[in-house]
């Protein structure tokens, strides 16, 4: 029997997603560490007004992306929703992005005030850890069979924890990808049925957590630490950055190893990847 299929093919959505990830990644890389550089020792404006613009745009960029997301899941006829639970529920990667966002701007605010470089230089280290440890705490609650204490996107309360990184690309791909609850359902089912897919994410949940806590740390260690301010102001800027650029190389790489050894396993598994994107899923 084969295994349920995953409508899904990102060939047809590359230039999508690299346009996506090319504004967040100029508005949150690129610009502050231009702007630091050019209003700092360029205009010499005074620091206090340099961080001010430097991460109003991170900011502006941010609450757009979070306001649009939010709209995708709370709008009449959305159909990017969680398979459970009500209209207003949303789902888990839109609450941890609200968690992020509220705790980072507090952290850029306090660093405005004080003008404090290396406060500022904190914010996504500061989510790049708390992300991952989300991961490794699915982890543990996995291993030692906590159920759920709370609905987790398409998961109740009260039922088995599926891999944080499940639950990540069930609502990254249903939302922002505008693939609906028809990808929700598809990737549940070949969760449940295929072994090597329970296998990937856990391992995705282990690679991503143990790395990107260590990676997050190392750089807030490094921002706090090191002499040059503005040494460390790039560093929390570039690292993550770079961080993401090489796991998503080796995520890819390791969902391909798994995958063609699910096909072994599975002969009569299909690599036939059906369009049918839910326009009112589109951000």
């Amino acid at each position: 029997m084969a295994l349920p299929r995953i409508q899904l093919t990102l060939q047809d959505h590359k230039w999508a997603i690299a346009r996506a990830w090319t504004i967040l990644f100029i508005a949150s890389g690129v610009l502050p560490i231009v702007l630091y550089f050019a209003l700092r020792y360029g205009a010499h404006l005074a620091i206090g007004t340099v961080l001010a613009i430097t991460t109003s745009i991170f900011g502006i960029v941010s609450f757009l992306a979070l306001l649009m997301r939010s709209w995708a899941l709370l709008k009449h006829d959305s159909e990017c929703r969680p398979l459970v639970g009500s209209r207003w529920a949303m789902d888990y990667f839109n609450w941890s992005f609200l968690a992020c966002f509220a705790s980072v701007t507090a952290l850029v605010v306090a660093g405005n005030v004080t003008k404090s470089i290396r406060l500022v230089a904190l914010g996504l280290p500061v989510i790049l850890v708390a992300v991952c440890g989300q991961l490794l705490l699915a982890v543990l609650f996995k291993y030692n069979r906590i159920l759920a204490p709370f609905t987790i996107s398409s998961t109740l309360k009260g039922q088995p924890i599926r891999s944080g990184t499940y639950a990540i690309t069930e609502d990254v791909v249903a939302v922002d990808g505008a693939r609906g609850q028809t990808y929700r359902k598809q990737l549940e089912a070949r969760y449940f049925a295929s072994h090597t897919v329970r296998r990937l994410f856990s391992q995705l949940d282990l690679l991503w957590g143990i790395s990107g806590v260590a990676a997050g740390g190392l750089t807030i260690g490094l921002s706090i630490g090191l002499e040059d301010e503005s040494v460390a102001y790039v560093l929390g800027w570039t690292v993550p950055w770079a961080y993401a650029a090489i796991m998503a190389v080796a995520t890819t790489c390791l969902v391909r190893k798994s995958l063609i050894g699910e096909k072994e396993d599975e002969p009569s598994t299909l690599n036939e990847l059906v369009e049918s994107p839910d326009k009112r899923c589109a951000v």
